[in-house]
């Protein structure tokens, strides 16, 4: 018996636009809320590293359970940013906002931000889960800023009424701005 435990699927045919949302969001550049901080911890998995290793599974006999994710502790919101920032040539503004903040405002995780995890302790070690197993028997994770550009040509082949509708994971536009407005008035006012 063998079970694959993959992390967010990401990559080309990002249906749920959890990943999607974020260098497809980058695009269009200016301020852009991030939330926690940049070291905060997550891991992801493209889906053609998912399909590889299943069918290296299922060809050698590979028997056990696996988690399919990028190495525990080696990507960071910080490190999703950075590979949004280099795939496009609009200008972002970063502005990362505190748990405490999202968490006022009833913001969490989940489809309002996607992939990223408030640091309270259900969710302390969700960006740590190792791998290990899977990469010893024949898991490669490719780079991350190589799932962030394919995700992106992905979606520009999409039929313009899916890419002008709004996306079904991550902020809309009205609820960020109105979120980076209120987060400036109370550092203005604190």
């Amino acid at each position: 018996l063998t079970v694959l435990r993959p992390t967010y699927i990401c990559g080309p045919g990002d249906h749920t636009d959890r990943y999607s949302y974020w260098p497809v969001r980058a695009r269009r550049g200016g301020q852009m809320l991030w939330p926690g901080d940049a070291a905060h911890k997550i891991q992801i998995v493209d889906v053609r590293d998912v399909a590889n290793f299943t069918i290296d599974t299922i060809e050698q006999r590979i028997w056990g359970t696996y988690n399919l994710v990028t190495p525990a502790g080696q990507f960071s919101m910080g490190d999703l940013l950075s590979d949004c920032q280099a795939l496009t040539t609009a200008e972002i503004e970063p502005v990362w906002v505190p748990w405490a903040f999202l968490k006022n405002e009833n913001i969490g995780a989940g489809s309002s931000l996607p992939i990223w995890a408030p640091p309270q302790p259900e969710t302390a070690g969700s960006g740590m889960v190792s791998g290990e197993r899977a990469v010893a028997r024949g898991l490669r994770n490719r780079n991350t800023r190589e799932t962030a550009r394919d995700t992106l040509s992905w979606w520009q082949t999409l039929p313009q009424e899916r890419r002008g509708a709004a996306m079904k994971a991550g902020l809309s536009p009205e609820t960020e701005a109105r979120l980076l407005e209120d987060y400036a008035k109370s550092i203005t006012v604190g």
